[in-house]
């Protein structure tokens, strides 16, 4: 048997996936450390130029597309399996959050607000009133409200758009015609309304996209066969495209939640996922245990840095002068505040996050107990 027809075990298809999903995480820690000091032409480089948050978090969503949909298909599109589907989200998103949004009401009880000696003017921006009343809290801790945590919009648009995952994955089952239609229907959704209901309508369509990727083992399939050089090619061109095409564009004529933009991106993340996934024996890189260990608790590293950061902001503008080097600063911040947050993370990953995962699980089965339903094997996520 050739290897452009070996199937690569599920396992390691998790595994490598969950590997990117650590480096998407580490990379937007490394955008906002770098931003979070005066800017630097060195730090900008760095920040807007090579570590794009913003495309970093399109690959995000694309990628939760493709693994909520591949979730749903090992199961009945019914109401039970639904309510089970949307039990384990719960269980697996807000958790996290909770714990993220504690800490930073602790941060600002304990800490001071950075006074602009070395902190930029986008990590004053946060916080600047102290506490928000508690309705503005309670809307922070419940996803709704940005005022805690800035990353918690995207948690907003998760939240959408995994109710909405059962309309994708029944397209999904008419095929990839049905699945393009509700593509297209989507982005023109986004085009029209770009700034509806906290900007889920201009990223649905990524999820729809993410759910495209069983689509294209075909054309990885092929193109693998054709020339292993071509693939290694598309690979980088993707990248690329993904994280620097935003950069081609003026910013006066594509803004950074553009829909048009965003679904370029989208689609070369796409690109990415399927020649992870579907790639005969896959890429044995992103099978490394330290990679395999910071895609396990890459949530927590999306969520947690910023508190972390914030209290790294307020130390180094207490303990060094004003005229410290900006661009040695803003790399420091960023080392630091990477080392301590994969702690917390790990921690919050084993005495957080994987029990709730678990009780999410038994209640998901509870419910499938009492309506009859067999549980079958399940996608982590």
């Amino acid at each position: 048997m050739s290897s452009s027809h070996v199937r690569k075990p599920i396992n390691q298809t998790l595994t490598e996936l969950q590997s990117l999903r650590g480096l998407a995480a580490s990379a937007v820690l490394v955008h906002h450390s770098l931003r979070s000091v005066h800017p630097t032409d060195t730090l900008s480089l760095v920040a807007d130029r090579l570590v794009d948050a913003q495309a970093v978090v399109v690959f995000f969503f694309v990628l939760s597309g493709y693994v909520l949909s591949a979730s749903l298909s090992r199961r009945e599109l019914n109401l039970t399996e639904i309510a089970s589907f949307y039990i384990r989200r719960v269980f697996r998103i807000y958790p996290a959050i909770f714990v993220a949004c504690l800490a930073i009401v602790v941060v600002l009880v304990a800490v001071p607000h950075p006074s602009g000696k070395l902190a930029s003017l986008w990590i004053r921006s946060y916080h600047a009133d102290g506490l928000a009343p508690r309705g503005a809290l309670v809307l922070s801790f419940l996803a709704v409200s940005t005022y805690l945590h800035p990353m918690l919009w995207t948690m907003f648009v998760e939240l959408n758009a995994s109710a909405f995952m059962p309309v994708i994955r029944a397209a999904q089952l008419r095929g990839a015609r049905g699945l393009v239609v509700l593509v297209v229907a989507l982005s023109l959704l986004s085009v029209l309304f770009p700034n509806h209901t906290k900007l889920v309508s201009v990223y649905l369509v990524t999820f729809a996209i993410g759910a495209t990727v069983p689509f294209m083992a075909a054309a990885v399939s092929r193109l693998h066969r054709r020339s292993r050089a071509l693939e290694a090619m598309s690979l980088v061109a993707a990248v690329m495209v993904m994280l620097w095409f935003r950069e081609l564009i003026p910013r006066e004529h594509m803004p950074s939640h553009g829909p048009l933009l965003i679904q370029v991106e989208a689609l070369a993340g796409a690109w990415i996922i399927a020649l992870t996934v579907h790639r005969p024996h896959g890429y044995p890189g992103l099978r490394h245990p330290v990679l395999v260990k910071l895609g396990d608790v890459s949530y927590g590293i999306y969520l947690l840095h910023f508190p972390v950061l914030l209290v790294a902001v307020t130390a180094a503008e207490t303990l060094l002068p004003s005229d410290v080097n900006r661009t040695a600063l803003g790399f420091g911040i960023a080392a630091a505040v990477y080392v301590v947050t994969v702690v917390v993370s790990a921690v919050c990953y084993v005495a957080v996050e994987l029990p709730a995962v678990a009780i999410g699980r038994r209640l998901a089965q509870l419910v499938r107990d009492r309506a009859g339903v067999r549980s079958p094997g399940a996608i982590r996520r």
